[in-house]
């Protein structure tokens, strides 16, 4: 589900820009944000990250008659993920295999108490 599709917040600028990400390379594009215009992310093997902005920029600022320049400093820009959302899938990992643990934990003591 997407904020697109359940909240109804994104605007045809931004499903035109999601789209068009998706066609130059990306492995996934969304609207992020609350929208009011609003931002995306897309996800781009890093190989591919200078075709992919040069994709983007032809197929969606050029026409808008925006230069190159402007738009990687404040709208084409790449990014990579840091060590917050390799902490939290850490997290996230232990809790799950906490839960296993004691939930194994108590099937065997059930079954003990049946014997």
């Amino acid at each position: 589900m997407s904020l697109k599709d359940k909240y109804n917040v994104s605007v045809e600028e931004l499903d035109e820009l999601t789209e068009i990400c998706r066609e130059a390379g990306a492995l996934g594009s969304r609207l992020v944000g609350a929208g009011f215009g609003g931002c995306t992310i897309s996800m781009v093997p890093s190989e591919q990250v200078s075709a992919f902005i040069e994709e983007v920029y032809e197929k969606y600022y050029a026409p808008k008659n925006l230069k190159l320049e402007e738009c990687c400093k404040l709208h084409l820009f790449p990014s990579s993920p840091a060590m917050g959302l390799c902490a939290r899938a850490v997290e996230q990992c232990v809790a799950r295999a906490v839960e296993h643990c004691a939930a194994r934990a108590v099937e065997q003591c059930a079954a003990r108490a049946v014997e």
